[in-house]
């Protein structure tokens, strides 16, 4: 299932910073002009609260389930793979700095899912002290194949 992690948990509960520091700064990346709300360009890997995708509780990954077309892995006789992603939150919610941290799925999937992110609704901000923060997240992808 699109969304899913090991752990069987959903995307939204399974989007982590896999225990990176807890800050960094936005060096070198063309988006750094975004800061949060008190001028900082810091990124939090574990603010006291996490950004949200709009929506539900499962709307992330009814979202990417809806949009991520992949159809020449679906179509293979392959048993499914997995993406991992990570991506910055902005304090505005822009959503930017999208990476392809694992790909063995092939098919030019991952390129696929990097630009749904890019091109995602603005996310709810994650907070510190009351206050949105950038926040930098991991995003596992399951795939699954439909066979032939």
């Amino acid at each position: 299932a699109v969304g899913r992690n090991d752990e069987g948990k959903n995307s939204d509960e399974a989007l982590n910073s896999y225990g990176e520091d807890e800050k960094q700064t936005m060096n070198g990346d063309p988006a750094s002009s975004e800061t949060n709300s008190l001028g900082s360009n810091e990124i939090i890997h574990a603010p006291a609260v996490m950004p949200s995708f709009p929506g539900e509780k499962n709307a992330l990954e009814k979202y990417l389930q809806k949009h991520l077309s992949c159809s020449q892995f679906r179509q293979s006789a392959g048993s499914g793979g997995k993406l991992i992603l990570s991506f910055i939150v902005s304090a505005e919610g822009n959503i930017y700095g999208v990476e392809i941290l694992k790909d063995d799925v092939g098919f030019g999937c991952a390129e696929e899912a990097v630009r749904l992110l890019e091109g995602m609704p603005k996310w709810n901000a994650g907070m510190n002290n009351n206050h949105p923060v950038n926040v930098k997240l991991v995003l596992p992808i399951e795939m699954e194949t439909t066979g032939k």
